[in-house]
């Protein structure tokens, strides 16, 4: 599977996708990101989703605005922050050009403890009731 789900917290608040190379087909790489969407979706509260993407994974063919777009709509309704590491440099830019394209409120950060932060600042603009 091209994604490693694990959980960075005892409390089932943090999920993590790690993407692994290769990621043959974006069928393959829907099919896990819905697994586990579905996955936190049985939870009763809010999840924060980090997706880890080493630079060397590159992405399958096809459209990454209609694939990225596809990924968006799975997100459970309990989603908190989401958020992607990405390393600065043409990935990064390009990303950041599809997510305006597609106005998706997904953030890219430089890495985890950025991700940490922009989930704990999402925790302190968003009370729970």
């Amino acid at each position: 599977m091209p994604i490693v789900f694990q959980w960075d917290d005892d409390a089932q608040t943090i999920a993590r996708f790690t993407i692994e190379a290769p990621i043959n087909t974006w069928d393959e790489y829907h099919t896990a990101v819905d697994e586990y969407c579905r996955l936190i979706e049985t939870l009763p509260h809010t999840v924060h989703i980090i997706f880890d993407a080493p630079t060397d994974v590159a992405m399958p063919p096809g459209n990454p605005i209609a694939n990225l777009l596809r990924t968006f709509k799975m997100f459970p309704q309990n989603a908190g922050a989401t958020c992607s590491i990405i390393a600065p440099g043409l990935a990064r830019r390009m990303l950041r050009a599809v997510f305006a394209i597609i106005n998706s409120g997904h953030k890219l950060v430089p890495d985890l403890d950025a991700a940490y932060a922009l989930i704990e600042a999402y925790e302190v603009a968003t009370p729970t009731t």
